[in-house]
């Protein structure tokens, strides 16, 4: 572990441009330091005791980062003396509960935990952090080394055992470090900041056979990532890192699925992709890397059967208090096709905003296709107390909602009526007592070209918010 790691840092060494003057008084600065970027492979020996937590990786053994400090003043006199406080986040709740102090360092590989509150600082939870199978003499403990070169004084927190002096490794998470020189009774100090992070990306390797996919009966075939890789790796993240799967060429970055916001992880090929086709293989560790492979897959129709036809069915989502409205971005669009012999073939899409959503069926043309929209996103979108206002002219008869799609909006809990009862469950989620509507959904769509048979919607017949669509 000790050498197998590489930093890019910005450099924590310290040469201020002014000299104390004839009475030594002690002066120092701080420079900002950049988040230290690790690409080591994490050592369970080291910052795995059951008092240290990573809420990212949701362990106890905390991934952990070679990280060089020291800084350097002017002594002019050659007497100041120097020293150091270490706040650490080992539990990962934002907060530095525990120091260690230079003046009281523990041996065999020991710190004092949770000790920040403790009077002095000088009691705590004594743990392992340096858990090695070694004897105490080898385990590292903290270190505080000083030099006089000239009239310069350079200081150096480091590990050292009986047999070595390392560079510190640092557990993942926001720590500080407070330095301090002092001279003649005179003391200054700084502050620096310290967080290291992984930047290592994950490791994918695609399958070097190129896999044939047989397209069945049905003529569509979903493959997986899966299928299509060798193996998957990660230098922090527990198991396997998170795997996504596109066709190549149809985006940029890792694949994520619009409507969930989760990985895309398939790709389903039909009877027009009889071809070789290439697609890529992502993984992401839970720090964010990501990594890809390519590889090509070829579809065969062994039936014979399945064709690639051109049965477009295209539309779009949108919504307003008026038939004319802005799209809806992300809304899920489901394709039922029921065809001669009773099949059914399910597709689902994303509407967009810039453009139709779209499908293409693998298969003959269908006897008929019912399209559904639906959309829960963001239940206030729009929604304010003054819409509880203009439901209570409604329902009082003063002022009666203008449009049916305003009167279908009223409709908090889809009862087919407008009441007091809508106006107390939309102010629950005004109020973030409730997350969603009570039994409805924050969308509803209706046909464009349907036209109400009255002003009130919730006459028989009922209003579609479906189309289907006959051969």
């Amino acid at each position: 572990m000790m050498n197998r790691f590489l930093l890019l840092f910005a450099s924590a060494f310290i040469l201020p441009f002014f000299r104390a003057d004839a009475q030594c008084l002690p002066k120092i600065s701080c420079d900002t330091l950049q988040p230290f970027c690790d690409v080591s492979d994490n050592d369970a020996a080291f910052w795995n005791a059951a008092p240290c937590w990573s809420q990212l990786f949701q362990s106890h053994d905390l991934p952990e980062g070679a990280v060089p400090l020291r800084f350097a003043a002017y002594d002019t006199c050659g007497t100041a003396t120097v020293g150091f406080t270490l706040y650490l986040d080992l539990n990962g709740d934002g907060f530095q509960e525990t120091a260690v102090q230079h003046s009281n360092l523990l041996t065999g590989g020991r710190l004092m935990f949770n000790n920040v509150t403790q009077p002095g600082m000088i009691s705590g939870d004594t743990i392992l952090f340096d858990a090695r199978p070694v004897s105490d003499d080898l385990r590292f403990h903290f270190a505080l080394k000083t030099e006089h070169a000239g009239d310069s004084l350079f200081a150096s927190v480091v590990w050292e055992n009986a047999d070595t002096t390392v560079a510190v490794q640092f557990p993942f998470n926001q720590h500080r470090i407070v330095w301090w020189t002092e001279q003649d009774n005179e003391r200054d100090s700084c502050i620096q900041d310290l967080k290291i992070r992984d930047c290592e990306p994950p490791v994918v390797s695609c399958i070097t056979e190129v896999p044939t996919v047989y397209l069945p009966l049905t003529c569509m075939q979903t493959v997986w990532p899966a299928d299509l890789i060798a193996f998957s790796l990660d230098n922090y993240t527990p198991g396997t890192p998170k795997l996504g799967l596109r066709l190549s060429g149809q985006g940029t970055g890792f694949p994520i699925d619009p409507v969930t916001d989760n990985p895309q992880t398939t790709v389903t090929f039909t009877g027009c992709d009889q071809e070789t086709n290439f697609v890529e293989v992502w993984a992401m560790d839970l720090s964010g890397n990501v990594s890809m492979c390519e590889t090509n897959i070829l579809v065969v129709d062994n039936s014979g059967t399945c064709e690639c036809f051109d049965y477009l069915i295209e539309g779009s989502t949108c919504v307003s208090f008026l038939p004319q409205g802005d799209c809806v971005e992300y809304a899920e669009v489901t394709a039922e096709a029921t065809y001669q012999n009773s099949d059914t073939l399910n597709l689902t899409n994303v509407s967009n905003t810039s453009s139709p959503f779209t499908f293409l069926l693998p298969i003959g043309p269908p006897a008929k296709v019912v399209i559904t929209p639906y959309h829960n996103e963001d239940p206030l979108n729009g929604v304010s107390t003054y819409d509880a206002v203009l439901m209570q002219k409604h329902i009082l008869n003063i002022e009666p909602l203008n449009s049916p799609y305003k009167m279908i909006a009223a409709d908090i809990n889809r009862s087919g009526a407008i009441t007091t009862f809508d106006i107390v469950l939309m102010r629950r989620v005004l109020l973030g007592i409730d997350q969603n509507f009570y039994n409805n959904t924050s969308w509803r769509f209706v046909p464009r070209a349907h036209v109400f048979p009255t002003a009130n919607p919730f006459d028989p017949p009922a209003f579609p918010e479906t189309i289907t669509l006959y051969n």
